[in-house]
């Protein structure tokens, strides 16, 4: 991928890092620099650290995925966030909602983590703060909003993030992939004009960058689906173990070249192979 730097590989996932993160970082450093030296490298340390959850976030998703005979690509770390580049997706809802949910459970995990180092050493974190001075239990705060707020905040039922994919997941239980593909997307395009107007009223232009990214790759998703649809539209999946009982509504396998059956959501045809009757799937639109 261009413009981005491996930075090592774990677990066989190479983890890449894009240069426009490395950018960001160094800002947000720089945007403390009025407050001394010190700060500039607190800041900067929160930053990397922050990252550093999110590349565990990112492998939840790949080692869920891997659980269900999906390979991971590579792991790149952007200034949105990071994205595991997933071979395939899942082969049932179920499987691609437990991977969504794995990225924000891990980040829970690591705020409970953190929480019960506070109380180990007799602090909480219900008072985060970045000044080294303000105490151990103050930067345990700060790590423990970090992860709660990446856990929730991922959740939220907006594509591409984790919760816009369990809801469409979810959908998918009950219509064709691709339409619950464009009811997701729908979904995540209202969420982020409410973002978009949240963040101007409140002078958060992070949070307009993030609605704009929500906007266009939900519009992305949509067209990958439609995509994958049309290329598996006349999908040989073999001949039916059933072939030698003619299933109901079949007049004979010698009429069989015209026989379509819409069930679970897809367009069933039967027809004359080399070998025999065959099965081709048409998913439903």
């Amino acid at each position: 991928m261009r413009w981005s730097y491996r930075l090592g590989r774990f677990f066989g996932i190479d983890v890449r890092v894009h240069i426009t993160f490395l950018l960001m970082v160094a800002w947000f450093a720089l945007a403390q620099r009025s407050q001394g030296f010190g700060a500039v490298m607190v800041s900067a340390l929160f930053m990397l650290v922050l990252f550093a959850f999110v590349v565990m976030h990112e492998y939840g998703h790949a080692l869920m995925a891997r659980r269900f005979g999906v390979r991971t690509r590579g792991i790149t770390l952007y200034p949105i966030g990071g994205v595991a580049l997933l071979e395939s997706m899942p082969k049932t809802p179920r499987q691609q909602i437990l991977v969504a949910i794995a990225g924000p459970a891990v980040n829970f995990v690591l705020a409970g983590a953190i929480a019960l180092a506070a109380y180990a050493l007799g602090s909480d974190v219900l008072h985060p703060n970045l000044d080294p001075d303000a105490g151990t239990g103050a930067l345990l705060g700060v790590l423990f909003n970090a992860n709660m707020m990446l856990g929730l905040f991922n959740l939220l039922p907006a594509l591409p993030m984790d919760g816009g994919r369990v809801l469409r997941a979810a959908l998918a239980m009950r219509m064709p992939p691709v339409r619950a593909t464009r009811m997701a997307a729908k979904v995540a395009k209202v969420l982020a004009v409410l973002m978009a107007g949240y963040g101007l009223a409140n002078e958060q232009p992070m949070l307009g960058l993030i609605a704009l990214f929500v906007w266009f790759v939900s519009n992305a998703e949509v067209r990958a689906a439609e995509q994958q649809a049309r290329e598996t539209e006349t999908q040989v999946v073999g001949t039916p173990p059933w072939a030698e009982h003619q299933p109901r509504g079949f007049s004979g396998w010698g009429a069989a070249r015209s026989t379509h059956a819409r069930t679970a959501g897809m367009v069933v045809e039967v027809v004359e192979g080399p070998g025999g009757p065959e099965v081709r799937v048409v998913r439903a639109r």
